[in-house]
């Protein structure tokens, strides 16, 4: 019964047929042998208790053995999301580089210049390359001024004029490489859109990061939902919804910080905040 029915009906029942077996032993039993039923009924309910602890036991393995599978599978689950995150963060910009420079050799009618842009798509796939081989890993760090000094030549190479201010060197190094990703993901959306951007502000500071183009925002119908307009050559929603600007706001929200993106009547700016500097009211 212990072992067979829930508690609240198990022990009353358990209880009551202990009881039963006691006055039917005594029922049976008269003079000095009365002392030695004792015995049986002490025995029922010791053999009753054992099992009914070894049944625990044996409930408690299977939860164990559940619980260990659950945390198997959610393991695999986060890895397999940190390597999905990774591949967008760390490829995409290098793609978009890549096929920049290709269709900057392939309209350029300077042989000379043409085989510069060809070189440079072969060191930004070796790039990639190196990249790629570092997210099983989980060994890529990327550092803020190698991705400044690299935003700046990409971006001059689609004809965007960056203009960067403020300190590329950051003491603390987990958010040297929180805005590091940031700008990548943000010059990424640069390079996608290159065709309707001609300038490109980034601002550096202890706490924060913003990247402002002058993608100038068009009005279209938007879902439910979309916090943005869109600009010439970004689809709707892209500006809030896109896998790499939500996987940053996932990190930001770790670090304790935010990311926020704005279409304005000149442009497109996400802001990436961190610490203790106030979120601007309406971003």
């Amino acid at each position: 019964m212990l072992i067979a029915f829930p508690g609240r009906v198990a022990w009353p029942t358990a209880g009551a047929l202990t009881a039963l077996a006691a006055l039917v032993v005594s029922a049976r039993t008269e003079g000095p042998d009365a002392r030695d039923a004792v015995l049986p009924i002490l025995d029922i309910v010791v053999i009753a208790l054992v099992f009914y602890g070894l049944a625990l036991l044996t409930g408690l393995v299977h939860r164990l053995r559940e619980a260990r599978e659950a945390l198997a599978a959610l393991a695999v689950a986060r890895e397999r999301r940190r390597i999905a995150r990774d591949v967008h963060d760390l490829l995409g910009y290098g793609f978009s580089a890549i096929a920049l420079k290709g269709e900057l050799a392939a309209r350029d009618p300077d042989p000379s210049r043409a085989r510069a842009h060809l070189a440079d798509a072969a060191a930004l796939a070796g790039r990639v390359l190196a990249d790629l081989r570092t997210i099983p890993e989980d060994g890529t760090r990327l550092t803020l001024p190698e991705e400044v000094e690299s935003a700046r030549k990409v971006l001059a190479a689609a004809g965007v004029h960056p203009e960067v201010r403020g300190e590329v060197r950051l003491a603390d190094a987990t958010r040297q490489e929180f805005f590091a990703t940031v700008l990548r993901e943000a010059v990424t959306n640069v390079l996608r859109h290159a065709a309707g951007v001609r300038r490109c502000e980034v601002e550096i500071g202890p706490d924060l990061l913003r990247v402002a183009d002058d993608g100038r925002a068009t009005r279209v119908p938007r879902q439910e939902g979309d916090r943005a307009a869109t600009v010439p050559g970004r689809a709707p929603g892209g500006a809030s919804g896109g896998n790499g600007l939500r996987n940053l706001r996932e990190r930001a929200e770790a670090l304790g910080g935010r990311l926020n993106t704005e279409e304005t009547a000149d442009g497109y700016v996400l802001t990436a905040l961190l610490g203790p500097v106030a979120v601007p009211a309406g971003g």
